[in-house]
C-alpha cells in the first residue's frame, strides 16, 4: 500500500484494474509467507524445545548454586528473557516440560519413558497431544497417590509415538476417551454446563482477594495454565483456522460470532462505473 495507508474501498475501486490484481496479489504472497514461517516453525518447534529443556535444568542447577549469581526468584520465564533475547513463547515451554517429564524420567527399568529418537520424528501436533494426556494421567495419579508411568494412557502414548504410523491419530483418540463430559447431573436435577462452569469460574476469581494467599496463588496458576492451554485445545478442535479468524473477527466488530460475511463491490459507485465503461471499448 503506497506509504503504508490504509486504502479506503474508493480510492482501491478508484484504481486501474492492473492495480488491484497487484495489491491482491501482494496479499496471497504475504499469506504464502506466513504460512511457509508457520509451517517452518513447527517444524522446528520441538528442537527448539529440547533446547528449552536443557535450559530449565540450567535454571534449576543456578537457582541451586548459591555462588552462580542468579537471584533466588528468578522466575525461569525471567531467566529465559534475559538471557535468550525475548519472552519464552508458550509452545516451547509446553514442549520442554513434556521433554524433560518423557525423555529425562526413568521407565523403573533404567530406561527413559520415551527414546529421545521418537520424540525427535514426532510432529509437534502429536507432541502436543500427548502432553495434554500425559498431564491429565499426572494429576489423576496424584489425586489417587498411584504411579503416573505405569498408567495405560501412559504406555499408550509411548506406543503411539514408538512406532511406525498415524501417531496423531491415536493420541487423538486416547485424549478423546479422557475428556469429561461437556455436561453433568448435580444429584440428578441440575445439569452443569460449560457456559456455567465458566461463569463459576470467573466468579471464584472474583473472589480471590477473599482467599488465604496460597489458595489464591493455586488459583492464579490455574488458570494461567488453563488460558495458555485453551488456544491449543482449539488447535485440536477439527474447526479450520479460517473459520477461527473469522470469528475471531466477527468478535472484534461485535457481530453475531457466527456470521459469514459476503464481500463484494458496492452497488453502485462512480470509479467502478467508469472502469467498467472503458473495459467494454
Amino acid at each position: 500500500m503506497k506509504n503504508n495507508k490504509t486504502l479506503t474501498i474508493a480510492e482501491i475501486l478508484a484504481m486501474p484494474l492492473a492495480e488491484r490484481y497487484a495489491l491482491a496479489a501482494d496479499g496471497v504472497k504475504l499469506g504464502k509467507k506466513v504460512s511457509e514461517t508457520r509451517d517452518n516453525f513447527n517444524t522446528v518447534t520441538p528442537f527448539y524445545a529440547k533446547v528449552t529443556a536443557a535450559l530449565k535444568r540450567d535454571h534449576a542447577r543456578l537457582l541451586a548454586d548459591k555462588n552462580s549469581g542468579l537471584a533466588p526468584d528468578t522466575s525461569f520465564k525471567k531467566f529465559f528473557a534475559d538471557n535468550c533475547g525475548g519472552a519464552l513463547p508458550g509452545r516451547l515451554e509446553t514442549l520442554a516440560a513434556f521433554f524433560n517429564t518423557m525423555c529425562m524420567v526413568e521407565d523403573g527399568r533404567g530406561n527413559p519413558m520415551l527414546a529421545e529418537d521418537c520424540y525427535d520424528a514426532a510432529s509437534v501436533n502429536s507432541l502436543e497431544i500427548a502432553n495434554k494426556v500425559i498431564n491429565h494421567v499426572k494429576e489423576q495419579a496424584q489425586a489417587q497417590k498411584r504411579d503416573w508411568r505405569a498408567d495405560n494412557d501412559t504406555l499408550d502414548v509411548v506406543n503411539a509415538l514408538s512406532k511406525p504410523g498415524d501417531a496423531t491419530k491415536k493420541l487423538k483418540a486416547i485424549r478423546e476417551r479422557q475428556k469429561p463430559e461437556t455436561t453433568v447431573s448435580v444429584d440428578g436435577d441440575a445439569v452443569l454446563t460449560v457456559e456455567s462452569a465458566i461463569a463459576f469460574l470467573l466468579a471464584t476469581v472474583k473472589k480471590a482477594g477473599d482467599m488465604p494467599v496460597e489458595k489464591a496463588a493455586a488459583l492464579y496458576e490455574t488458570t494461567v495454565k488453563f488460558n495458555d492451554a485453551l488456544g491449543d485445545a482449539w488447535s485440536e478442535s477439527g474447526v479450520s483456522e479460517e473459520t477461527l479468524d473469522r470469528w475471531t473477527t466477527n468478535i472484534d466488530k461485535g457481530v453475531a460470532v457466527d456470521m459469514e460475511i459476503k464481500t463484494g463491490a458496492p452497488a453502485a459507485t462512480v470509479p467502478a462505473k467508469k472502469e467498467l465503461a472503458s473495459a467494454g471499448k
